[in-house]
Formats: C-alpha cells, sequence, structure tokens
C-alpha cells in the first residue's frame, strides 16, 4: 500500500511540474496585453484555423483543458500532439506532428482569431 501510495504521489508530482512548466512558457511568451499578438500567434483559448496535407478545407481547433467540443470548434487538450506543435507559432507556418498511429503528418495554420 505504501509502494501505491508512493507511486501515485510520484505522478500526482510530476503532472504539477509539467503543468508549472505549461504555465511559465504560457506567461513568457503571452504579452501582457491580449490583443497585442494581432492575432497572429497561436496561444491557448483562441480558434485556430487548419488545413492538413493537400486540402483546402478549413477545419478549426481551440487549445483548452475545458472540454472535447467547443460550439465554434474542436477543441484540443494543450498536452496533445497537435496542440503542443501549434503554440507559439505564427499564421501561415507549416507544423509537423505526429498523429495517434504514430504517422507524420502536416498542418497549415491559415487564421487565428479569439
Amino acid at each position: 500500500m505504501r509502494a501505491d501510495n508512493r507511486r501515485h504521489r510520484e505522478k500526482r508530482c510530476a503532472q504539477l511540474k509539467e503543468r508549472a512548466t505549461f504555465l511559465e512558457n504560457f506567461l513568457r511568451a503571452v504579452p501582457s496585453t491580449p490583443r497585442a499578438t494581432g492575432g497572429r500567434m497561436v496561444t491557448p483559448g483562441r480558434l485556430v484555423g487548419l488545413t492538413f496535407g493537400e486540402s483546402t478545407d478549413i477545419e478549426e481547433y481551440e487549445i483548452t483543458s475545458q472540454g472535447p467540443t467547443t460550439e465554434e470548434g474542436q477543441a484540443l487538450s494543450p498536452s496533445s500532439p497537435l496542440a503542443a506543435a501549434l503554440l507559439w507559432c505564427m499564421v501561415g507556418s507549416p507544423v509537423e506532428y505526429e498523429d495517434g498511429s504514430g504517422k507524420r503528418r502536416t498542418a497549415h495554420i491559415r487564421h487565428v482569431r479569439d
């Protein structure tokens, strides 16, 4: 039982450290006025329009930990491979990430909006 408690405590400690690191990086990257980026940088809570591969269809995603879907687009967890690759990138950038099946994919950032 002690070993289980210790593993649980170590796992929770690692999760808290990961979250603290994420928040520190977020605070360093985001200007003090939220709209100062001019809508060109991907940050948590903003809607991101993406195209995948050669497709011209734009899919919208929001990087949030609130829930699986939003009214305007699909939600991505900040720790997902796609969201981690998108964060802090600029509009027009191609972003490579590894999908759930282990394949390398490319997404193109078309727009970012509040």
